[in-house]
């Protein structure tokens, strides 16, 4: 069983493989960015990656998963919302994701865009994690 220490060095070693690979993705793109680019990034040796990641689109698959982290709507919040003000609850809840994509995480988002239109895999992770839930979450309250 790992310790709380070894956990949290796991932990922050993702992240920093996670930065690094966003940084190179959306300097250099998906495709022309290297296993070997994001090591030098994130300061550490290319083989360290694969203790974390099968391949580059498990890494791109990552950091989808923390973008949905960073747009998923606070439901709660968006629900106390609702029980006030429907078009004040409508510009939170449209607003939120769009709110998350600036400055780098825009370029980021472009670059995850565009892999998804050419990897049904990654295009039925976006639909089923976050299109789904979305639309699961407006129904509940709109009743459609």
């Amino acid at each position: 069983m790992k310790d709380a220490a070894q956990v949290q060095f796991e932990t922050a070693q993702r992240t920093q493989i996670l930065d690094a690979a966003a940084k190179c993705f959306s300097q250099q793109g998906f495709h022309s960015t290297t296993i070997k680019n994001i090591a030098k990034e994130a300061g550490i040796a290319d083989g360290t990656i694969y203790n974390y990641f099968t391949n580059k689109p498990a890494l791109l698959v990552g950091i989808f998963n923390r973008m949905r982290g960073l747009v998923e709507p606070d439901q709660h919040a968006l629900s106390k919302l609702i029980e006030g003000d429907l078009p004040i609850f409508l510009r939170a809840f449209l607003q939120l994701p769009l709110t998350t994509l600036h400055q780098d995480n825009f370029q980021l988002f472009r670059v995850v865009l565009s892999e998804m239109m050419v990897n049904d895999d990654l295009r039925q992770l976006y639909y089923g994690e976050i299109l789904e839930p979305t639309f699961a979450f407006a129904k509940r309250y709109f009743g459609t």
